[in-house]
């Protein structure tokens, strides 16, 4: 397998600046955005070989660990949300992890797998293997392009003027592609001192504390306030404020979206600082099953839990008495969004009566865990439902639906109350820090990312 960092397009820039396991990092996060795409009703042709790469990215992340898949059927059908492997293509998407090496002994019936074993290796393998298959898959301009101008974007903001030389095409090459991009909510822009301004919301959700110190010094004069207020308190409803919800709907602020059994959905924003910057980066899959597993019991606590309770729910998932090694066979008929994540598996009661929840105890997991339970830290309390036992299974399997920063975005109105300008002096910041550290890798790490410059007052 080549290492090398390639230009996926062969043309235009004169350095290399995506190797193998970027361009299947990318190859997600496209694949995801496309199907909230498909999911909303403006279904896109084309991108096979990426949404098959993308595909079996989520499948893989969501495995790893745990050796034996005992319900491939199961599987397929609780693949299909969260994970974003359209039940159409599972056999197709097992097939490719076993071309790779990832997954051996499967057995089927007929057509249809049902049962295998899985041995993904850590994310750094994983993504390069996936991104050399999606090379050697030979896929379209197109699709070539989507992945470059999302790396690019996701870096730091570009002048719209200037995106197609960045990228060493012509603009009218770029134009079906950039349009794809807006409607997919993977290019924002803004209208800057110099001009319209492009970025992606990656950029936020791959720097979020960095983008957010940017936003509370130079944004919208409110969030000299708002942006501490929700890094204090993890899990904040967008509906908090109207330039909170501007922030997220320009994808400047990371948010996921969450339906629990109310029905209703919320926006809920994080600004995640892990000390490990794998977790926004190569992880970013463990990061998102933490945000689910905090969103949930930001639900409970907004229906009376407390705090208090929220860490005895943590609690019993850290209690390896309540770990299982792997999905057992599935004992509801609809799965909730958590178990869906691959995260825990609900089991029946100990009891004999009602459902027990098992935290299914996979290194990355346990990584989630101990994220989420990071986020939580300082959430204050409310009124407390925990005079008696708390009901684990009811408060984890309260989450009915989940989808993050990417497809989140897609479901908020697009609709920007605040004025750019309000945004742009922190836009211009962003675009500055993005040149320097580019400016930085060239000189430090050639050929490798360069973490960005984060000033000491924004790790506070």
């Amino acid at each position: 397998m080549r290492t090398d960092r390639t230009h996926v397009l062969g043309v235009g820039l004169p350095e290399a600046t995506m190797g193998p396991a970027e361009l299947g990092i990318r190859c997600r996060d496209v694949h995801l955005a496309l199907t909230a795409l498909d999911a909303g009703g403006a279904g896109v042709l084309g991108f096979r070989a990426t949404r098959l790469v993308g595909m079996a990215a989520g499948l893989a992340n969501g495995i790893r660990g745990q050796r034996t898949v005992l319900d491939a059927r199961s599987l397929r059908d609780a693949a299909r949300a969260e994970l974003a492997v359209n039940p159409a293509r599972f056999d197709e998407v097992v097939r490719l992890l076993h071309e790779a090496g990832f997954v051996h002994q499967v057995e089927s019936q007929g057509s249809a797998t049902v049962t295998f074993h899985e041995d993904v290796p850590d994310h750094e393998v994983l993504w390069s293997t996936l991104g050399q298959l999606w090379l050697d898959a030979r896929p379209s301009l197109a699709e070539r392009l989507l992945i470059e101008m999302t790396h690019l974007l996701a870096s730091g903001p570009v002048r719209a003027d200037s995106l197609a030389a960045e990228l060493g095409v012509t603009p009218g090459d770029l134009a079906d592609v950039l349009e794809l991009g807006r409607a997919c909510a993977l290019v924002r822009s803004v209208r800057t001192h110099d001009g319209v301004t492009l970025y992606s919301p990656l950029m936020a959700f791959e720097h979020p504390a960095v983008v957010a110190t940017a936003l509370a010094a130079h944004g919208p004069a409110a969030f000299a306030g708002e942006i501490p207020f929700v890094r204090q308190h993890q899990g904040v409803d967008v509906a908090h404020s109207a330039e909170l919800a501007d922030a997220v709907v320009r994808g400047l602020v990371l948010a996921v979206s969450v339906v629990g059994s109310s029905g209703q959905t919320h926006q809920v924003a994080f600004v995640p600082d892990p000390a490990d910057p794998t977790v926004v980066d190569r992880r970013k899959d463990v990061l998102d099953k933490a945000l689910a597993l905090a969103a949930t019991l930001r639900l409970a606590q907004w229906a009376g839990l407390s705090a208090r309770g929220a860490g005895q729910v943590l609690d019993h998932l850290r209690d390896h008495r309540n770990h299982a090694a792997s999905m057992s066979t599935s004992h509801r008929h609809s799965q909730p969004a958590l178990q869906r994540l691959q995260l825990v598996d609900f089991v029946p009661g100990r009891s004999g009566r009602g459902l027990d929840v098992r935290l299914v105890a996979t290194e990355d997991n346990l990584s989630a865990l101990a994220l989420a339970d990071d986020l939580l830290r300082d959430w204050p309390s409310h009124a407390s439902w925990e005079s008696g036992a708390i009901d684990v299974a009811a408060v984890l399997a309260g989450l009915e639906s989940y989808a993050g920063p990417v497809p989140a975005l897609q479901q908020c109105p697009l609709t920007c109350r605040v004025e750019d300008r309000a945004f742009s002096d922190a836009v211009a910041v962003l675009t500055g820090r993005s040149r320097l550290a580019k400016a930085l890798e060239c000189m430090v790490t050639p050929g490798g990312p360069a973490d960005w410059i984060i000033p000491a007052a924004g790790r506070a």
